[in-house]
C-alpha cells in the first residue's frame, strides 16, 4: 500500500506548476485537521514532489497522507486534482 499511496500523490503533484507546488507546500504547513502537527516548513523548503510525496506519507501515514493531500489540493483550488485522486483511489 505505501508504494501505491505514494505513487498516486506522485501522479498528482506532478500536474502542479512551480507556484502551486509552493502554495501547496505552504497550505501543508499550515494543516491543522490532523492528530499529528504539521510539516515544518524547514522540511517542506527546497522539496520537490517526489519528496513532498515521501514526506507526506512518512509524517502522516499512508492513509491520512492521501487524505491531507485531498484536502490540501482542495485548499489551492485544486478541486479537479483532488478529484482525480480521489476517484483513483476508489478503483
Amino acid at each position: 500500500m505505501a508504494v501505491t499511496c505514494n505513487f498516486w500523490i506522485l501522479k498528482i503533484l506532478e500536474n502542479l506548476t512551480k507556484e502551486d507546488l509552493k502554495l501547496f507546500h505552504f497550505y501543508l504547513n499550515e494543516y491543522n485537521k490532523s492528530k499529528h502537527k504539521p510539516i515544518s516548513q524547514s522540511k517542506l523548503e527546497g522539496k520537490d514532489r517526489t519528496d513532498t510525496a515521501k514526506l507526506l506519507t512518512e509524517h502522516y501515514g499512508n492513509q491520512e497522507a492521501l487524505q491531507v493531500t485531498v484536502q490540501t489540493l482542495k485548499a489551492i483550488n485544486q478541486h479537479n486534482l483532488a478529484c482525480q485522486l480521489e476517484q483513483n483511489l476508489s478503483k
